[in-house]
């Protein structure tokens, strides 16, 4: 909770000022009795202590006046029941659903293509870098306009890319190019990803990873640390694999997507791909752009605060003591 922001006071009166006025009218009301009777003979005691309970002098004089001033001045402010209102700002606890609109930066998704040499084999329906570049273009096409789209091909490295972007032309284009080559290793397109979406996560944009590939990784004691990162950053990769179910790729994949949180998907043919990727891509998009979150979040509180009371006991207060001076600066004068 942070200190006070704002300070207003107002003025009202109220019907419940009427005790207040009796109080205020009480001093001036005994000022006028005592003018009134000024004139009367004063009734004098005698008894030893009466001198000493009797001392006038010019400065307690002035002090009583003052003491008298100030009661009646709390009390005329009292009677105008004065409010402040004081703006502070809580700390509460927020959460629900938020759209990507709202957030820092856009969602990112990356879709991770392996352009290995057995990517140029046939699988039932066609060759699989031909499906696989056919379901890219799909899975590009269902991703909304307000989420960035990066592509990585890889095989033992990184063949080319292009960083998470909201042209479309651009990747249609890296995706067109793709050629079947080379061997796989998982850890340069995952040390790739994770660095783009370091930054987009910085920003609290929500990601997420699409690796597609269909062999079983050179460096699989390599890559599996990079895992633990994605994790943390809460950055899913969902992964498929073309191939045979129970194969030891498709269990290292099956891997991947457990370790991260992301889903894991075989195909054998190329509409299974093509399906899969389509669907990938409604399912990816929904998750990007409606995020779940949990914060602590600053609120403006007004509170408005009763001055009029208070003053009017404190002028009361005052009154009170006036009185004592004046009974002991009078002695026993009636």
């Amino acid at each position: 909770m942070r200190g006070v922001r704002e300070l207003e006071l107002s003025l009202t009166i109220g019907v419940h000022n009427l005790v207040a006025a009796l109080a205020l009218a009480a001093p001036l009301a005994g000022l006028a009795l005592r003018r009134r009777l000024a004139g009367s003979p004063p009734v004098r005691v005698s008894y030893p202590l009466a001198r000493l309970l009797q001392p006038t002098s010019a400065r307690r004089g002035r002090l009583r006046g003052a003491v008298l001033a100030a009661a009646l001045a709390t009390l005329a402010v009292g009677l105008l029941s004065p409010t402040a209102t004081v703006e502070r700002e809580v700390t509460v606890q927020a959460s629900g659903e938020v759209q990507a609109a709202h957030q820092v930066a856009r969602p990112a998704v990356i879709l991770a293509i392996d352009v290995s040499g057995s990517m140029g084999e046939q699988i039932p329906g066609g060759v699989k870098i031909g499906a696989a570049k056919e379901a890219a273009l799909r899975f590009v096409d269902g991703i909304p306009g307000g989420v960035d789209v990066g592509i990585i091909a890889f095989s033992e490295r990184v063949e080319s890319s292009v960083p998470p972007t909201g042209n479309r032309s651009e990747l249609e284009a890296a995706i067109e190019g793709l050629r079947a080559t080379g061997g796989t290793m998982y850890s340069y397109p995952l040390m790739s990803a994770l660095a783009w979406v370091r930054g987009y996560r910085a920003f609290n944009a929500t990601c997420a990873v699409v690796m597609l590939t269909d062999g079983l990784p050179a460096d699989r004691s390599e890559y599996r640390h990079l895992l633990s990162s994605f994790r943390e950053l809460e950055v899913p990769i969902h992964t498929v694999f073309i191939g045979r179910a129970g194969s030891e790729g498709e269990e290292e994949t099956r891997l991947i997507a457990r370790e991260t949180g992301g889903t894991h998907h075989t195909v054998t043919t190329v509409q299974d791909l093509l399906d899969t990727l389509s669907n990938l891509s409604s399912r990816v998009s929904e998750t990007v752009t409606t995020a779940r979150f949990s914060a602590s979040v600053k609120v403006p509180v007004r509170t408005q605060l009763d001055l009029g009371w208070p003053m009017i006991v404190a002028g009361i207060a005052l009154y009170g003591a006036y009185w004592a001076l004046a009974q002991r600066e009078e002695g026993t004068r009636l």
